[in-house]
């Protein structure tokens, strides 16, 4: 928390980026938020578990829709295409919990039943594709990085993913955020011999290479 107004500087960066690299400057606690949730998840299934498999299912549901209020709130993400798949994860076991408590009432007829299950399997089935196509996409970038072909065929924002991932077709980088970019900087630095001091001014941290 303290160094929350240093984050933009290369030592903070360094030391704790992998907790904020990836998140906007008002969300960079938000790997802490992501924490809580699955530890409150997990207590619900321990601690909950001598009660009652419907206070469980509830409980979790709660935990799931207040996470669903904040992601669609907050888009804690840099890019949208990251905010979309965490909104949709969220949703889809949030829907998943919902439709299982059905089941714990005894009371589905095999109609109903069917449904519910058909429902459950759509929904994952509809994010297990989203989550892939995205990994295509990402793979796509990479494999553009080393062919040109292949990058030609993309064009200068390769995968249409967002306005996020940025393009240097000189240099053929690819930078996915900020931290990217500024290990891409240290790299270019060694190679150049730059005086680490260069990377401490307030250098606009978008501009690519």
């Amino acid at each position: 928390m303290k160094n929350k107004r240093r984050l933009n500087e290369l030592n903070v960066r360094l030391k704790f980026g992998f907790f904020f690299n990836g998140y906007t400057a008002s969300c960079y606690y938000w790997e802490f938020i992501i924490l809580y949730r699955k530890i409150l998840i997990i207590c619900c299934s321990v601690f909950l578990a001598n009660i009652s498999v419907s206070v469980q299912a509830l409980t979790v549901a709660i935990v799931l829709a207040t996470s669903l209020h904040l992601q669609y709130r907050y888009r804690p993400y840099n890019g949208r295409p990251l905010n979309k798949m965490e909104l949709r994860s969220v949703l889809v076991s949030s829907i998943t919990i919902y439709c299982g408590l059905y089941y714990l009432t005894n009371d589905l007829d095999d109609w109903s039943s069917l449904i519910f299950f058909l429902l459950i399997v759509i929904m994952n089935l509809y994010f297990l594709y989203f989550w892939l196509t995205k990994i295509f996409h990402a793979g796509l970038l990479m494999v553009g990085e080393k062919i040109p072909f292949i990058r030609k065929l993309m064009g200068h924002k390769p995968d249409g993913f967002d306005d996020e991932i940025f393009y240097n077709p000189k240099k053929g980088h690819v930078f996915s955020n900020d931290g990217e970019k500024m290990f891409s900087m240290l790299h270019n630095m060694k190679e150049t011999k730059e005086r680490p001091s260069l990377l401490t001014r307030n250098t606009p941290w978008l501009i690519c290479l």
